[in-house]
């Protein structure tokens, strides 16, 4: 999405509020040339719940490295999406499993299971 661009804002549902935080990524990992670790830190942050789109990029890519960093991951399951477009060859419902697996009791616990 073009920086700035209407797709691009936060929907207007969301709370938002002056003393919250933003990070503007350019890749898949959210910690990839961003702010973000250090936000956490100074936060003195060590646990991380996700949710997202886009499962196969942005958010495996931003639980392994929130993993690496040495952070603890949380998720509630069905926190995440993709479009499957994204992955014409393998079932939404099929990878979204597949990657559920990966990342429970490796990189990531799963909240109220």
């Amino acid at each position: 999405m073009p920086y700035q661009s209407t797709p691009w804002q936060l929907v207007a549902k969301l709370h938002v509020s002056s003393t919250d935080h933003r990070v503007r990524k350019t890749h898949a990992d959210s910690f990839y040339k961003t702010d973000l670790a250090a936000i956490l830190d100074e936060l003195t942050i060590s646990d991380i719940e996700i949710c997202g789109a886009e499962v196969p990029f942005c958010v495996d890519a931003t639980i392994k490295a929130g993993f690496d960093h040495g952070y603890r991951i949380w998720m509630v399951p069905g926190a995440v999406s993709m479009v499957a477009k994204a992955q014409p060859l393998i079932p939404e419902g099929t990878l979204l499993t597949h990657y559920a697996r990966i990342w429970r009791d490796r990189f990531l616990t799963y909240v109220d299971e």
